[in-house]
């Protein structure tokens, strides 16, 4: 899937693997509901495999997606989400691959969380700025997602400190 308009100053077409988990999980989704496996779980696997074939690079000992195809900025939510979106689609789809790659991501993002922490607000890109109040938001319903599906500690524990952060405001003036 790509996109047709130009930003942070990239060219006027690119992909995200961000859209491309969202298609790969929702295809999945659409095949098991609709009972037709074959074609549609053959499309969500091809939306998958785009991710670690070109958007995605090492990092942290694991992997990070790129968001815009064309940059290596590592943000968080595109990370998050992915996540979600491919253990969906692995689980529904039994693609042992995902799987690993779904781990590599976890392990990125579990080495990276504490970078995104500004002990009163999580960050929207690694060494950026403070998340809007809505990427925050996103931030910790994300994590709270992945705890509840993963058990991973890092997971509650994160998103736990984050949500104490929306209830205490967040960051002083």
């Amino acid at each position: 899937w790509e996109y047709y308009f130009s930003v942070n100053g990239g060219p006027g077409r690119w992909t995200s693997a961000l859209a491309q988990a969202a298609a790969a999980d929702a295809l999945a989704r659409a095949g098991q509901l609709l009972d037709d496996d074959a074609s549609l779980y053959a499309a969500a696997q091809a939306a998958y495999r785009a991710i670690p074939e070109g958007l995605s690079r090492p990092l942290a000992g694991g992997v990070w997606v790129r968001e815009y195809g064309f940059a290596d900025i590592a943000i968080l939510n595109a990370q998050l989400q992915t996540i979600v979106s491919l253990t969906r689609y692995a689980n529904i789809t039994d693609d042992r691959a995902a799987r690993d790659f779904v781990s590599r991501l976890s392990t990125a993002a579990a080495n990276l969380l504490p970078q995104f922490d500004t002990g009163c607000w999580s960050r929207y890109s690694l060494d950026g700025s403070p998340a809007s109040l809505d990427y925050h938001t996103y931030h910790v319903d994300l994590l709270e997602k992945l705890a509840a599906t993963s058990g991973a500690p890092v997971w509650a524990a994160t998103g736990s400190r984050w949500r104490g952060y929306l209830e205490g405001g967040g960051c002083p003036p």
